[in-house]
């Protein structure tokens, strides 16, 4: 295996985050209305999900650690990874299967719909966190290391080149493929765009205490989930270009904590609030609608399926949790 690392990475600084007055909240009574069923045959807590190129249901679970996968019939399979500790997030293969995050084995590997798994070494020290396929079969993560955090790209072979971070940042997390041709990460503070060629622009998005999620939205715009203090969350839209910036910050009701966020085929973004027990959706002009959940189901990973539906992983009381699913209404 041949390892690059590439340092001397220029970083350009975005413009600062703009707030957006007047969101509107309103809340549906619940119980959540669009639930068809949470998936049968789960076993142990999912977390990570994301579907593939064929349209199957792959999620991480933990206790057991496993890969599941859910095919289009709702059959479900458990992939052991023989591995005490759990994996930490999953993206699309080019060719079929999942890329997984291995944040202790300092490793990304990845599974065939078959079950066979396969693990490569980072080459430099460092866990894994954040997994995103990007062009030609790559795939791109981020690392957090005691020596400094960085930017990993590795190829289908398994060669990998390091982009390292800045000193003064640290824990890198989540990472996407956005629609410029570039890879967006989140910082515990900020939303970073790298190049393929490892130029590195910093986005500032005002006070927070963690971005648990990235996604793309309907508008071909970087969207994202922030949690702030005290107590408070809400979710922005990051114009992509030469020069990046913040063009909303949508407020959602205080003590959501958010999880995953998600594009959904109805042109606007879903987000889990897991300390409300509730799903919202935003539009992209800033109207929010909550939907309340079972009592004690707290909504964690989002996915956009192929068939208009959004899916998602839930922890239960307990440590129980599983996958549930839900139309979008049109």
């Amino acid at each position: 295996m041949v390892g690059a690392f590439v340092l001397g990475l220029a970083v350009n600084i975005g413009t600062s985050t703009v707030r957006t007055p007047g969101a509107v909240i309103e809340v549906d009574p619940g119980p959540f209305p669009l639930v068809a069923a949470s998936v049968a045959g789960i076993v142990g807590t999912p977390q990570s999900i994301t579907v593939a190129d064929d349209g199957s249901l792959w999620f991480v679970a933990s206790n057991p650690p496993a890969i599941g996968r859910i095919d289009a019939g709702g059959s479900v399979a458990r992939f052991p990874t023989r591995l005490p500790w759990a994996l930490a997030a999953l993206t699309p293969r080019l060719g079929g299967g999942v890329w997984f995050a291995d944040p202790v084995g300092s490793s990304i590997g990845h599974v065939t719909p078959s079950g066979a798994m396969a693990r490569h070494g980072i080459v430099a020290a460092g866990s894994p966190q954040g997994v995103a396929a990007g062009p030609e079969g790559s795939v791109w993560f981020t690392c957090d290391a005691e020596g400094g955090d960085w930017i990993g790209r590795m190829t289908p072979a398994g060669e990998v080149t390091r982009f390292v971070i800045p000193r003064h940042r640290r824990h890198p997390g989540p990472i996407v493929a956005g629609p410029d041709g570039n890879m967006w990460f989140a910082m515990p503070d900020s939303v970073w765009r790298i190049t393929p060629g490892g130029e590195l622009t910093e986005v500032e998005i005002g006070p927070t205490t963690g971005v648990p999620s990235l996604a793309v939205g309907p508008d071909k715009a970087i969207w994202f989930a922030k949690n702030t203090p005290p107590g408070g969350a809400s979710v922005g839209r990051i114009e992509t270009g030469r020069q990046p910036k913040v063009t909303a910050v949508y407020d959602l009701p205080g003590g959501a904590v958010l999880g995953g966020i998600v594009a959904g085929g109805d042109g606007n973004l879903w987000v889990a609030e897991q300390a409300r027990e509730a799903i919202a959706r935003v539009t992209p002009g800033g109207w929010v609608t909550q939907y309340t959940l079972a009592p004690g189901q707290y909504p964690d990973a989002m996915v956009a399926g192929r068939d208009g539906e959004l899916l998602f992983t839930f922890n239960a009381a307990g440590g129980a949790g599983g996958v549930a699913r839900f139309a979008i209404p049109r």
